[in-house]
């Protein structure tokens, strides 16, 4: 079985939340700065979306489907992992300094890493449970992410 593709997934999820902690720090005096784009409250709806779209394109089975409403319960946590982080931030404000800063971002990156580790098990059993066709599915899907989160 083809790991590396439930880790890039997991992967994903984990450079969304640790780059919002470190961009939320460079926006300081301006309009629209990376903590706004990491933290827009369209997020949870994108990632509704994209769920509803790969489900469709898996074509999943009754049998499957406790794997993959697992991985969306997983994903839908992440998500308020997510919101509650962007919260925090902007009721922080600014850091006061550089070690700040990196503390903050170090708090981040570990709840981050936590993620990753329940979404890659969560995707390892759906990737478990797939056929051939429904991995290759998934896989090209995972190539092309970028252009799918929009």
């Amino acid at each position: 079985m083809k790991r590396t593709n439930a880790v890039y997934l997991a992967g994903v999820v984990a450079v969304g939340l640790t780059g919002a902690a470190l961009a939320a720090n460079s926006g300081e005096g301006r309009e629209g700065g990376m903590f706004e784009r990491h933290c827009d409250g369209d997020r949870a709806m994108k990632m509704e979306m994209m769920t509803v779209y790969v489900e469709d394109q898996l074509d999943l089975t009754d049998a499957q489907m406790p794997a993959w409403t697992n991985t969306v319960g997983v994903l839908e946590d992440a998500a308020e992992q997510h919101a509650a982080m962007c919260g925090a931030l902007a009721e922080m404000g600014q850091p006061e300094n550089v070690i700040e800063a990196l503390d903050r971002a170090e708090q981040h990156m570990e709840t981050g890493l936590a993620t990753v580790s329940e979404l890659k098990g969560a995707v390892g059993d759906l990737y478990e449970v797939l056929d051939n066709e429904q991995r290759a599915t998934l896989d090209e899907m995972m190539k092309n992410f970028r252009h799918m989160r929009g």
